[in-house]
């Protein structure tokens, strides 16, 4: 494995477990998907960008391996509309809560990874884009990769 498939994997898992979520408003690193719900009356006003976070490694003697542990930042972000500041607000929790249930359940992510868990998140904060205002909840998680 390596940080790209830990990232994708991530992405990938996002977008087969939690409804709403497709390529084209989940992201690895790529802010396009902000045009994307900007403009498109149809989109869904939420969107996720994944990104890469701080690593550590260890060395784990009963393996005599290596193991390195991916940070992978989970950036969630929710349009807020002029008239309904509490629904966004609603669907970011929501979002977390969902997030978090789902990796316990399956620490392997679809087998797309060899472990991850949740380490850390928040706070909610408010972001602005152009002229949009968003609810963002970054969410931390540890990737586990057995390099040797």
């Amino acid at each position: 494995m390596s940080l790209a498939l830990a990232l994708t994997g991530t992405r990938d898992f996002i977008i087969n477990n939690i409804s709403g979520f497709t390529l084209s408003n989940c992201s690895v690193n790529d802010e396009d998907i902000f045009d994307y719900i900007q403009t498109t009356d149809a989109a869904v006003k939420k969107c996720v960008i994944v990104s890469p976070e701080s690593f550590t490694s260890d060395s784990i003697s009963e393996f005599r391996s290596s193991t390195i542990y991916w940070g992978v930042l989970v950036n969630v972000f929710f349009m807020i509309d002029t008239t309904d500041i509490v629904t966004p607000l609603d669907n970011s929790i929501s979002f977390v809560d969902e997030l978090i249930l789902k990796i316990s359940q399956d620490s392997k992510m679809d087998d797309s990874v060899s472990r991850a868990r949740i380490v850390g998140g928040g706070p909610l904060l408010t972001y602005k884009r152009a002229n949009y205002i968003y609810y963002l909840f970054p969410v931390e998680i540890t990737v586990t990769d057995n390099i040797s």
